[in-house]
């Protein structure tokens, strides 16, 4: 049990520093494109201006599920729970549609839910 807790904390950890716009792990990603498709760091793909964008929860959740009978180890499990939980917990984490404009603003900004108990992530509101 306990290597499942410490697998979530670092797909959590992970999937953080990875996905959250404004971290320097991000910023430093490299975008891969093909045309109108990219699949790293984000996966989208645009077409009428409009930007398809497939969240990283909704990636693992099936790779998880295909996953956890072919790998039995219980930190690779809780690596993706992690990621899957750190993922839910964006604003947008249900919405896949964009507009282009919308899309680029949310990518600059935060769309990361932080709860009251984690004000040191939270975004500061400007006066």
């Amino acid at each position: 049990m306990w290597q499942v807790i410490f697998g979530g904390i670092i797909g959590f950890s992970l999937f953080t520093l990875m996905s959250h716009p404004k971290s320097r792990l991000n910023k430093r990603l490299p975008n891969k494109k093909i045309k109108n498709v990219q699949f790293f760091p984000r996966v989208n793909f645009s077409a009428r201006e409009r930007v398809f964008h497939f969240h990283h929860w909704l990636l693992l959740t099936p790779i998880y599920l295909y996953v956890q009978n072919l790998v039995h180890s219980d930190i690779a499990n809780g690596v993706f729970i992690g990621g899957i939980l750190q993922g839910l917990m964006y604003k947008d984490r249900f919405k896949i549609i964009f507009k282009d404009k919308e899309y680029n603003e949310m990518v600059k900004g935060s769309g990361l839910h932080f709860p009251k108990k984690f004000p040191r992530f939270r975004k500061k509101k400007s006066i």
